[in-house]
């Protein structure tokens, strides 16, 4: 985790990937996982999804997608399960942002519900 982000990501996130389809057609959740993050429930900023409809999140969560075990996890995808204190919410968009100008390996993300 960055130096930078290390003081404020202090919540957990939980993703539950989307999975696989079983052999009745039926999507499967994958495995979920833990991520270290601040997240807000709400919000009134507006987003575009992947279909270019505009929305006003549910939940957003900003992170560096480090697992709580403290190694990386993979970005999740949309309609993967985003879950904070007990609230679920399907994925929506997923960002990532250059840090690189604080001298940073990781990237921040941003995932919106």
């Amino acid at each position: 985790m960055s130096t930078i982000s290390n003081w404020s990501y202090t919540s957990v996130a939980t993703i539950t990937p989307q999975g696989v389809r079983d052999e009745f057609g039926d999507i499967v959740a994958g495995t979920p996982y833990g991520i270290k993050c601040t997240f807000r429930i709400g919000g009134d900023r507006k987003y575009t999804d992947k279909n270019g409809i505009e929305f006003t999140p549910a939940m957003t969560i900003w992170t560096e997608l480090i697992k709580t075990d403290g190694t990386p996890s993979p970005a999740p995808t949309v309609n993967d399960m985003a879950t904070c204190q007990g609230v679920s919410f399907p994925i929506r968009s997923v960002i990532q942002d250059d840090i690189s100008m604080f001298g940073e390996a990781r990237n921040d993300w941003t995932i919106v519900c």
